[in-house]
């Protein structure tokens, strides 16, 4: 005896599991481009002095799966001087040390507003949708 329906929804499921990695790495990595455009359109209003490279530095890393088993990306900024911005610094006129420059915290601010917006959730679901629909689920 043997069940025709239940073996095209097993294919369907197996299907399913064998794009569910590709499909959200993709849809993780979109969502890191939207917080790598908001993270830099963040540093640009907070940072107002445009010498140098810092706000064309703002880039999406790799999507990779974390020791927890998380897929996950980063979103970085590779100006050298980046962490000065951010984190703050002291600050020397004629080899004296005047004060301190407190940091902006732009990456801090930038990926807490992304979070606040739940623009990964909606990219993930619809990613989930399309997975599904794609697979005759």
């Amino acid at each position: 005896m043997d069940i025709e329906g239940l073996t095209d929804f097993q294919n369907d499921l197996l299907s399913v599991e064998r794009n569910a990695e590709k499909v959200f790495k993709l849809a993780i990595r979109n969502s890191g481009n939207k917080a790598t455009r908001l993270v830099r359109k963040k540093g640009k209003a907070l940072v107002k002095k445009k010498t140098g490279n810092y706000h064309k530095a703002f880039k999406r890393g790799k999507v990779f799966i974390d020791p927890s088993g998380d897929i996950t990306v980063r979103v970085l900024n590779t100006s050298p001087h980046g962490h000065l911005i951010e984190d703050g610094h002291r600050q020397i006129v004629n080899g004296q040390e005047v004060g301190f420059v407190p940091g902006k915290k732009v990456m801090e601010k930038g990926m807490r507003e992304f979070e606040e917006k739940r623009e990964d959730i909606n990219e993930i679901s619809k990613a989930l949708d399309k997975l599904l629909s794609d697979n005759r689920l």
